[in-house]
């Protein structure tokens, strides 16, 4: 085989090699662009069940505090509500209640707050937040 010969084949390689890696990059965004995703779902649909159970409690108010109103710093364990996802990550949540006020055309209520965090790497990364008004009984 000629020195012409072993360029061209040497060239080839090369180019099969890097057309390997900028596949195998594109998989592998696609996968954690996937895996990103997810995460942001389970989040949503963990803040989503804890606002289900908030309006559950929301008739009995002494219940829904004893249940939800001391959860307000997600540093401490028992001041939070945590969730494992299906994908292994830790979840927590915390809830915070603003005084009665009236709302609006005379109906009073609060307005509560739900903060979705992410465990990673020891510290929490807010992944969602929610913000709506719990109407009071009149």
């Amino acid at each position: 085989m000629g020195t012409g010969q072993t360029l061209l084949v040497l060239a080839a390689i090369v180019l099969f090699m890097i057309t390997s890696l900028n596949v195998n990059r594109s998989y592998l965004n696609a996968v954690e662009a996937t895996v990103d995703q997810q995460e942001m779902v389970n989040s949503i649909n963990f803040g989503q069940s804890v606002i289900e159970r908030i309006y559950s409690q929301s008739r009995d108010e002494v219940a829904l505090m004893n249940l939800f109103g001391d959860l307000t710093d997600v540093e401490n364990p028992d001041s939070r509500l945590e969730h494992e996802s299906e994908t292994g990550e830790t979840l927590a949540a915390t809830v915070e209640f603003s005084e009665e006020t009236e709302m609006k055309h005379g109906i009073n209520g609060r307005v509560v707050s739900v903060d979705v965090y992410q465990l990673e790497n020891d510290d929490y990364v807010e992944m969602a937040a929610y913000s709506f008004a719990l109407i009071s009984e009149p």
